[in-house]
């Protein structure tokens, strides 16, 4: 194999030629000269360097093996290449990926508000129109004529019987207003599915 030099500035024999047990020994070592050079470094930036340098030494070694391989006319060089000589480098990629991981902060963002178990089938059927979902799916051939197709579907999302979902429908998409059992007959049930979409920065389609 042709003689590939890495082009490491703050360590050129940092993975070169190591197993993954030996350079996670000299692992510290390695990420405490690197931090020393400039006040700005981390070890988040030394771990960013080493994979970018490491992806970069695969990459050349691949390309290197690719003209020998070719020119005896060997094939498939570039997974007996990654198998036999590169397997201890993707190890520490995947090494030093891991520890990125642990070193950078929590997401800020928030877990995701579950309504699963707190709303009714009717409310489900509300959301669904607030959203526009019922109306997309009513412009779908399939559904056009068919609530009972459209409530079978629902149910395997809503996890509510496809009968209830269907009663609700045939009201909604009727609109009839004065039926007792109207998804939008109890306005508390309606304003507590509009300020939770509100909420959320969404606009209720009906507001």
């Amino acid at each position: 194999m042709r003689n590939l030099k890495s082009n490491n500035p703050h360590n050129s024999d940092s993975f070169r030629g190591k197993k993954l047990e030996e350079y996670k020994c000299d692992y510290t070592n390695l990420r405490d000269d690197y931090v020393k050079q400039q006040i700005d470094n981390d070890e988040i930036n030394f771990i960013d360097s080493e994979i970018i340098l490491i992806t970069e030494y695969i990459r050349l070694i691949i390309e290197s093996q690719k003209t020998e391989l070719e020119e005896i006319g060997e094939m498939d060089f570039k997974n007996w290449v990654i198998e036999s000589n590169l397997s201890s480098y993707n190890k520490i990629i995947s090494f030093l990926e891991t520890r990125k991981s642990e070193l950078e902060p929590e997401s800020t963002l928030s877990e995701p508000l579950d309504l699963s178990e707190n709303s009714s089938a009717v409310e489900k059927i509300i959301y669904l129109n607030e959203l526009g979902i019922i109306d997309f799916l009513r412009n779908k051939t399939e559904f056009m004529s068919s609530t009972n197709l459209m409530a079978t579907f629902l149910s395997a999302i809503t996890s509510e019987k496809a009968s209830t979902l269907q009663t609700s429908l045939n009201r909604l998409i009727n609109n009839d207003n004065e039926d007792k059992n109207h998804p939008y007959r109890t306005i508390k049930t309606v304003e507590k599915v509009r300020q939770s979409l509100i909420n959320k920065n969404i606009t209720p389609k009906t507001s």
